[in-house]
């Protein structure tokens, strides 16, 4: 079981490691699956000039279910479907202000070009996570191929 969950781990962060790249993003310095409870951002970099940034896939959790989202509750359900909870995300370089103190302008922050790949293309096309400091991007039809396959 261990092995099928870290193998759909792997092919989640692989499309999304592809997905960055197929629309012209900027490289991340890394791209893979990460453990943990919270995600270290350890691997962002610091050389905004060629790449800079961290996409991650990390198993948040692992439950008996019934289907999609709905866990099992029953007892004797370990022969029940395996359901997992998955967070995607990608955490680029931001500018920071210059020596007087400016703040950068809206164009000159990182995380600009994922916001116009996201304009580009109707809604129902991405899944866009976000947190405090985080926004994840992750094309929803290459994420439900990955899942049925």
């Amino acid at each position: 079981m261990q092995t099928a969950v870290n193998d759909r781990l792997t092919a989640i962060a692989a499309c999304l490691c592809a997905q960055i790249e197929l629309d012209g993003l900027p490289p991340v310095c890394f791209c893979g699956v990460v453990p943990g409870d919270q995600v270290a951002l350890d691997y962002v970099g610091d050389d905004c000039a060629t790449a800079c940034g961290m996409a991650w896939v990390r198993l948040i959790g692992m439950y008996p279910s019934v289907s999609l989202g709905q866990p099992n509750t029953e007892p004797g359900n370990c022969q029940s479907l395996l359901g997992i909870e998955v967070e995607v995300g990608i955490m680029r370089c931001a500018s920071l202000p210059d020596s007087d103190g400016t703040p950068p302008s809206p164009a000159d922050l990182a995380g600009e070009d994922v916001i116009r790949a996201v304009q580009a293309h109707p809604a129902p096309d991405y899944l866009v996570v976000a947190g405090d400091d985080v926004v994840g991007v992750l094309r929803t039809a290459d994420l439900a191929k990955l899942l049925n396959s």
